[in-house]
């Protein structure tokens, strides 16, 4: 289940949230940040810049499939459940972001 948190800084991914409330996504900051069990999903909402994060635990996150720099994904998809789908166009980035926040894929 989500929160609200904040952490340390770590590369913001420019991103689409697809919640499930709205017709159309919406834009966000991703950032990865590691956490007790893996990295942890934060997202800051660019049409809601004063609000504080919404944060998912590694648990809380359908990670996609193994990356492969030969067969590339044109986009990352990360599934959050109840709360819809996240979509990163920059795969070699969130890749890096995900490995620096202490994934393994």
């Amino acid at each position: 289940m989500p929160s609200d948190g904040s952490a340390a800084s770590a590369a913001l991914l420019p991103a689409r949230w697809f919640d499930g409330r709205q017709s159309q996504p919406r834009r966000v900051l991703a950032a990865l940040h590691p956490g007790p069990r893996g990295p942890a999903l934060h997202l800051h909402a660019l049409d809601r810049p004063s609000e504080a994060p919404r944060v998912w635990p590694h648990a809380a996150v359908g990670w996609p499939e193994a990356w492969s720099a030969r067969h590339a994904q044109p986009r990352v998809t990360l599934d959050l459940g109840d709360d819809g789908s996240v979509e990163i166009d920059d795969v070699q980035a969130w890749h890096a972001a995900y490995a620096a926040a202490g994934g393994r894929i």
